[in-house]
């Protein structure tokens, strides 16, 4: 039998990045981890710079803020809740901090309350804006020797007069491919749709005057416009000239700098 494990627990002593003298039942970090302290700093046999963190899964009630990156943003069930060391409370879904764990409970918008959070350990495969176990996935650069993950949007395109249908993009993305599936029945000979930067076409337009579950891809990509700036539009223009326009239009990208 092994002998050298060395802990049989997810409760460890350590010294917590943030905050600097940790309080029990506070969140902390620890490096790219996050955890929940179980005791002060100092306390419980620890030495005088360590707490007890347990980086298990778990429920606990904390004090969450409805916020993100661009603003005010209410927390709903099933929310990925990040960790920022410069905040107060340090929880909320900006997901330009640490990824801590779920919401099980909701927050208004702007609004601060304790509530249930699951805490998800090191190791637990979490993909949430663009976060995996905690490190931030990288952008793609020119000439990378690491490949980069890519990222894919689903936007369903309602049976409805001609029209836009905004995604306000939280990171910079490059397009490499666009696609539509058709969802309705056939008819408008002129029915389209259209990914565009803003008010600027990406994209040809793309004939959806087709069967129910055709598959109608994009056949140029303008590198002039395909790059998409954080908090830029990605614009799906649905033109319709009659019959039915319903389909899930597929964006496929890489993040860049």
């Amino acid at each position: 039998m092994a002998k050298n494990k060395v802990f049989d627990d997810t409760i460890l002593s350590v010294v917590c990045s943030d905050p600097a003298a940790p309080n029990s039942g506070d969140p902390v970090r620890v490096g790219s981890f996050t955890g929940v302290a179980i005791t002060d700093e100092g306390d419980g046999g620890n030495a005088a710079t360590n707490t007890s963190v347990d980086f298990g899964v778990g429920v606990w009630d904390l004090s969450v803020k409805g916020v993100d990156d661009g603003g005010n943003s209410a927390v709903a069930v099933g929310d990925a809740i990040y960790y920022v060391d410069a905040d107060t409370p340090k929880l909320s879904k900006k997901s330009s901090g640490y990824f801590f764990g779920i919401a099980l409970e909701t927050v208004n918008a702007g609004a601060t309350a304790t509530i249930n959070v699951l805490k998800l350990p090191p190791g637990f495969t979490q993909i949430a804006d663009g976060i995996l176990n905690g490190v931030k996935l990288a952008n793609v650069a020119n000439a990378n020797v690491v490949g980069g993950i890519p990222v894919l949007h689903r936007i369903d395109i309602a049976d409805a007069a001609t029209g836009d249908v905004d995604t306000v993009l939280t990171h910079k993305t490059r397009v490499l491919d666009v696609w539509a599936v058709k969802t309705g029945a056939a008819g408008g000979a002129a029915n389209t749709v259209q990914a565009k930067n803003g008010a600027n076409a990406i994209t040809n337009a793309l004939d959806i005057n087709v069967n129910d579950q055709t598959v109608v891809r994009a056949g140029t990509i303008d590198d002039a416009q395909h790059e998409i700036a954080a908090g830029g539009t990605l614009k799906i223009t649905r033109t319709k000239a009659g019959g039915n326009a319903a389909c899930t239009v597929y964006v496929l990208g890489v993040r860049v700098a």
